[in-house]
Formats: C-alpha cells, structure tokens, sequence
C-alpha cells in the first residue's frame, strides 16, 4: 500500500470530543439492545441511531462528509464485498451449527428479534438508519481519533482491532454470543475496507448489502413473526 494511500487527514476534532461520542454512542447502542424485550428493537435502535449519529456530525461533521464524498470503485467495492460476505455466511453456517449445535437456536432467537413490529421488511429504513450510524461511529469518528496525525502501519492496525473491539462492547446490552462474534468478524472486514478505501461508502454499502441478504432476502433461519 503506498504512503499517500495509508494517510488518512488528521481529524479536525480533538481526540477527547471524539472518544467522548464514541463512548455516548456505545451506550446508546447497548441500552437499546438491552431494552429489546421491553421495547421493539427497530424503535430503541432506531432512536439510538439517530441519536448517535446526530453526536457524531456535532463532533466530527466535516471529515465524515469527505468520507461519505462517492466514486464508482467506492460502491462496486462495497456491493461486491456486501455479495461475498453473504456467501460465506451462507456457506460457513451449516458447517458451524454441525460444530455447535446451539447456535442455531441463537440465530433464531436474533432472527425473532428482528421480526418485532413493524417487521424486518417495514422496518428496511430504520436498518439503514442504523448501519450508517455505525458506520460513522466505529469506523469513523473512532478510527479518526486513533489513526489522528500519523499513518505508521502499528497504528492502522490499532485503529482496525481498536474499532473492532469497541465495536463488541453494545452487544453485551443483548446478551447474544451471536451478535457478539458477528460484531467482532465483521468489525474487522469493515474497519479494514475504510483504511483501503479511505472512504465510509465502501463499508457502509457492504454492512447494508450483506444485512440485507442475510437477515432480509435469504434468512438464515426461518422463524414465525410475533402475533
């Protein structure tokens, strides 16, 4: 990878106002989560989202514009990757229920999560909402504050394992092993595409295309919507 390739600009934000949103975004996300038999996940998410979203422009508006600014190889990067994603889920999963049996129970558990009102098609605008929340927030006020002036290749490594990591902490709101170990994979593959990229369109357009192929059009597990 060459060096003007590795640079990301430093951010305009101080690192603190950034850590700040990241960490008031991870709580949002795991109240919302922990609140899901309480309340329809598409609602506590949804506002969770916004919310965080809304933090994250306050703190770090001008560098996540530039890094939603679209190219071509941007969105064929993103689509293909959302495509490939999907097919390896499709066909790791039989091989990881026969290793753990359990774990289909989990999936559909999270599958009955998402057929909450107003039901996973209804709810299809909240879902973007919330991908690009995460996006913004994980992979990239977070990334931001950690990759800040330098671009030495520890420190990009630190940014894509940081953001992964913190990128799991929500996910103990749910109390899922699944979403858990979903977060973490997919953290890396996503944090990984926006120092590629230097571009969020390329692991947004892969997060949505690979939530939308696995969790909507060719579920993993079939489960009876709530009455």
């Amino acid at each position: 990878m060459s060096r003007s390739r590795e640079r990301d600009r430093a951010p305009a934000a101080p690192a603190w106002r950034l850590y700040a949103a990241v960490a008031g975004s991870c709580l949002l996300f795991a109240a919302a989560l922990a609140t899901r038999d309480r309340v329809s996940v598409w609602l506590s998410t949804g506002m969770a989202a916004a919310l965080a979203m809304t933090l994250c422009f306050w703190v770090d508006g001008p560098a996540l514009r530039r890094l939603f600014r679209t190219r071509p190889g941007n969105v064929l990067q993103g689509l293909a990757g959302g495509v490939v994603m999907a097919l390896l889920t499709h066909l790791l999963y039989p091989v990881t229920v026969a290793l753990l049996p359990n774990l289909a129970q989990q999936v559909r558990g999270l599958y009955a999560d998402l057929a909450a009102p107003p039901g996973l098609v209804a709810a299809l605008p909240v879902l973007v909402v919330v991908v690009v929340a995460e996006e913004c927030i994980w992979r990239g006020v977070l990334m931001d504050a950690v990759l800040g002036n330098a671009a030495g290749g520890r420190r990009m490594v630190a940014a894509v394992v940081l953001s992964s990591l913190i990128y799991t902490l929500p996910q103990l709101g749910s109390g899922s092993p699944v979403l858990f170990a979903l977060a973490l994979v997919c953290g890396l593959v996503w944090a990984a595409q926006r120092l590629w990229s230097r571009s969020l369109v390329t692991p947004t357009l892969t997060h949505l295309t690979w939530n939308l192929l696995v969790f909507v059009a060719f579920p993993l597990e079939r489960v009876n919507p709530p009455v």
